[in-house]
């Protein structure tokens, strides 16, 4: 080994830990940047410009506003954007420096199938072959169609999953930014876990010395791969329980955000139902246009070859020599 091997040798255990505090410290850095990111890629534009939340959407925001604490200098810190997507997105923190995100599904500000403009939905296409006048078409559009008491329940969830505090106090412990930082840290704390597992089988029991080298690499992937997935399966679980916990508060407001969020979910249910059945069709479609291609090119090929094997057999009867007799 050469000096500078050695150095880092003697020295590992620095160089890690040096490595895990900057890459926590410029995971914190650049958040700010990401969401402004997040925000930008999925924002619904018409033609150069940013799509404004409708006059449905801020209202019924209005309405939620007087169910939680929220200082003037928060409402204008909250931030309302149309997203191209059929999800919501919140990015930030109300109590934190910087804007806090709410992303809503663009047609979520439609009151009824006649404010969707039709050039704007692709029918017609090979994922969704229908008008805008068949029957599925108009179960895309009246699916389109949120009711209020769904929409004034999402709104207000997504303000408790930005640490809102409602009028009863009730909040959560952990804001979007937060979730997000702690998950991008809790990676690289499983890697510097996982590296100073490694570390101990090397100086207690001379990994080294004992397996081969293909089975001390082995056991170097495996370490990290399961410390990855105790820490998803950690975060997942713990994820699920702040859901359920943003639902029973926002809940807790009232019955008509009770009926709101059975609403709500009952929509979710038919829309994602709605786009997997033709999904399936799609791919149903894609099936049999690979099985006709496959055809017409071994059609094709058969005639080909059939026409080749004329053309043989007449060659090889023009050179047969002709007998006089």
């Amino acid at each position: 080994m050469n000096k500078l091997s050695i150095f880092f040798v003697k020295h590992s255990q620095k160089f890690a830990f040096l490595c895990t505090v900057t890459a926590c410290s410029l995971t914190y850095y650049i958040q700010p940047y990401y969401e402004v990111l997040c925000r930008w890629s999925i924002t619904k534009f018409h033609t150069e410009w940013e799509e404004k939340p409708s006059e449905r959407i801020q209202r019924l925001t209005k309405e939620v506003y007087s169910h939680f604490n929220m200082t003037d200098y928060q409402r204008s810190q909250l931030d309302i954007f149309l997203t191209s997507v059929d999800e919501s997105l919140v990015l930030g923190s109300l109590h934190s420096p910087g804007y806090a995100f709410i992303g809503l599904p663009y047609f979520f500000g439609y009151e009824n199938s006649l404010e969707i403009p039709l050039d704007s939905l692709d029918f017609n296409r090979p994922y969704f072959p229908y008008g805008p006048f068949t029957k599925i078409g108009q179960e895309r559009m009246d699916l389109m169609i949120l009711p209020e008491s769904a929409l004034r329940f999402l709104i207000a969830r997504e303000i408790v999953r930005l640490q809102g505090v409602t009028s009863t106090g009730q909040k959560i412990p952990i804001s979007p930014r937060d979730q997000s930082l702690l998950t991008a840290n809790s990676i690289i704390g499983s890697l510097y876990l996982s590296y100073q597992a490694i570390y101990l089988l090397n100086r207690t029991i001379k990994l080294p010395l004992r397996v081969s080298p293909a089975s001390r690499v082995l056991v170097y992937t495996l370490i990290p791969l399961f410390s990855l997935f105790l820490q998803h399966q950690i975060l997942l679980a713990w994820r699920k329980h702040c859901c359920l916990l943003v639902d029973q508060i926002v809940c807790s407001l009232g019955e008509s955000f009770r009926q709101g969020g059975l609403q709500y979910y009952d929509w979710r249910l038919r829309w994602n139902r709605f786009w997997a059945k033709r999904q399936e069709e799609f791919e149903e479609i894609k099936r049999l246009a690979m099985t006709s291609d496959n055809l017409s090119e071994t059609s094709k090929h058969n005639h080909v070859t059939q026409r080749r094997l004329e053309n043989e057999t007449s060659i090889e009867k023009s050179n047969v020599p002709t007998g006089k007799f």
